[in-house]
């Protein structure tokens, strides 16, 4: 379910007076199912591991193999979370979106422009609202600086030595993901971030964990285990109004 009530208000009724206007709430709707995601070994099998070494192995192998595959699973949803068609895959964050493009591609991302990607969004929503692009984007805008030359990059602390945990940008906070492309200042076609309630206009439905099969039967003969990770996962764009993607000039 889908609804933007930004538009309208309520009204002032006369003392034993009736209102006089109104609106319906409008809802939309954004349908969420599961893409199966997989990860296993070469050859389009599953991942064999020898008996001899979950036996003697100092280390949790098997826990090992979970984090990795899980890892695996993981690089291939990020991409999709992003960007996704949702054409048998989820639909990203950003696809399909009308970005809003900055001023001018000659001086690159400026303070100017990082003010207007913050007021394309309705205040309404610019509360928990927050950035999100790659870590090569965020070096770029780190080096930005305010009209008195100070960096607009704030850090958690008063000083300088607080690393970048906790820090904001212009008052918002950042989340760094990897699967959004580097900025691109001539395109305005390469949604390179994003800024507002992501948290209201994207929603995810993980129907479980990263579930690891254990199979210790097929191989046996072989003296082999064999391990799958599966996760079942859906994501799509549930309030357009509440954030805006980030893009280069035309």
């Amino acid at each position: 379910m889908t609804v933007d009530d930004t538009a309208n208000t309520g009204e002032i009724v006369a003392e034993n007076g009736t209102f006089a206007g109104g609106a319906d709430l409008v809802f939309g709707t954004a349908n969420l199912g599961a893409y199966k995601y997989m990860a296993g070994g070469a050859g389009a099998v599953p991942l064999r591991v020898s008996v001899e070494l979950l036996q003697d192995a100092r280390f949790d192998v098997q826990g090992l193999i979970t984090r990795k595959l899980g890892e695996r699973i993981a690089r291939l949803q990020a991409p999709h979370l992003v960007s996704g068609t949702g054409s048998g895959q989820p639909l990203g964050l950003v696809y399909g979106l009308t970005g809003i493009e900055i001023a001018d591609d000659t001086d690159g991302v400026t303070y100017a422009d990082l003010v207007d990607f913050i007021h394309s969004v309705d205040p309404a929503y610019r509360e928990n609202a927050r950035w999100a692009f790659n870590d090569t984007s965020l070096a770029t805008l780190q080096k930005l600086t305010d009209s008195n030359g100070d960096p607009i990059w704030r850090g958690s602390g008063a000083g300088l030595d607080q690393g970048l945990q906790g820090s904001t940008l212009l008052g918002f906070p950042v989340t760094i993901d990897q699967a959004f492309p580097d900025i691109d200042v001539d395109s305005n076609t390469v949604n390179w971030g994003a800024f507002g309630q992501l948290s209201e206009g994207y929603v995810v439905r993980r129907v479980r964990d990263v579930q690891l099969i254990v199979n210790p039967w097929t191989r046996a003969s072989n003296g082999q285990v064999e391990f799958t990770a599966w996760s079942r996962m859906d994501a799509t764009q549930q309030n357009t109004n509440a954030y805006v993607a980030l893009t280069g000039e035309a």
